[in-house]
């Protein structure tokens, strides 16, 4: 006799979406906002109204400000944040990179990263402004600090993400030392190093303020100070929310490139929304033939390799590369494995056909 009993799935905390609640909350901010500057409950020099708040992002955008029209600070502001993020991308990664393969360079450049990096942009303001005067090089070097510490760490962490299992099957199918860092350690690191880069741009956008203390004339960080200066919350407000949008839609580009802009994706540890995730990847899948496929994703890092036949195995690029298939005495048949850099092994053909002649290919 079997019970019924009922077994309740295990969850993984924290799973499930929270885009509802995230939407209520955002709601239920606004509607407050509204209510309390509205009724009168804060006063407008503390926390202006939605309404003025609007008013100015209007005036600004058409050019109607007592200041220079929106589109200048914000180009300004970009000029400023992009060049110093690409600048610190060219040159922490690299520097991770050389981190997370060398003790060395671990060792020589790991105390003065970890020493700076806590530290807040305003605490060596003046010590940037003292070296390199108030024009555009202290703005820009400001953000490049803010930006580097973080994206070198990624890449030296990356770095070791790769698994001493995939490092050793690389080795014995072939690749020397190189091969690893290219087609193993690199592609392992990539992820790191994208969500670093998430993370700089984050702190890029949060030290513009402070970079454009240093003698701005333009920009949304000098737009916000000289709003301060005068006690117009409403253009503070207005340059806060302005900031804050740039940063999201900087983040969901980060995310586009690199192939996580599909939101279900970020539920893809809650097991209810697997059947919805494998059918997305089904249908990407089917947008293309498997020779498609394998010419997009060949030359790249993707773990991604066609399903051959027996016929087709032995003609692949890779296997031909790798020495996969080896020919005996006229016949195709798969090579030695493993493989050792000591003890090179082959495959020995059965050129003897009669006893004798073995017995004598024994020494016997």
């Amino acid at each position: 006799m079997t019970s019924n009993v009922k077994v309740s799935k295990f969850k993984v905390p924290g799973e499930g979406s929270s885009l509802v609640i995230s939407i209520v909350t955002v709601v239920t901010l606004i509607v407050m906002w509204f209510l309390s500057t509205n009724l009168g409950w804060i006063e407008p020099l503390f926390l202006p109204s939605p309404q003025d708040v609007f008013r100015q992002f209007a005036e600004y955008l058409m050019g109607e400000a007592n200041d220079r029209p929106l589109w200048e600070h914000f180009l300004a502001s970009m000029l400023r944040v992009t060049g110093a993020f690409w600048l610190a991308f060219f040159t922490a990664v690299p520097l991770g990179i050389g981190m997370g393969m060398s003790r060395v360079v671990r060792g020589i450049f790991d105390p003065p990263i970890e020493f700076y990096r806590p530290l807040p942009p305003l605490a060596y303001l003046p010590l940037i402004i003292i070296w390199f005067g108030i024009d555009e090089v202290p703005k820009v070097l400001l953000i490049y600090l803010s930006c580097f510490a973080p994206l070198a760490l990624a890449a030296r962490s990356g770095m070791r993400s790769a698994s001493q299992e995939q490092i050793n099957a690389a080795y014995s199918m072939g690749a020397n030392y190189w091969q690893v860092i290219r087609y193993v350690i690199l592609p392992a690191a990539m992820p790191d190093i994208l969500v670093g880069m998430r993370i700089a741009v984050g702190f890029g956008w949060t030290t513009l303020v402070a970079a454009e203390m240093v003698a701005a004339n333009v920009g949304l960080g000098q737009m916000v100070l000289n709003a301060s200066n005068f006690l117009r919350t409403d253009i503070v407000v207005m340059g806060i929310f302005v900031i804050g949008a740039i940063a999201l839609l900087l983040d969901a580009l980060l995310r586009k490139l690199a192939g996580l802009d599909d939101a279900a994706f970020d539920n893809q540890r809650d097991r209810a929304a697997w059947p919805e995730l494998r059918a997305k990847l089904a249908a990407v899948f089917k947008t293309k033939t498997r020779a498609e496929w394998d010419a997009l994703m060949g030359t790249t890092d993707a773990v991604l390799a066609p399903v051959l036949s027996l016929a087709e195995a032995p003609s692949h690029p890779h296997n031909v590369a790798r020495g996969t298939f080896v020919q005996v005495n006229g016949v195709t048949a798969p090579g030695p494995a493993p493989r050792f850099f000591g003890t090179p092994s082959a495959v020995r053909g059965n050129e003897s056909t009669t006893p004798a002649e073995v017995a004598a290919a024994w020494g016997g």
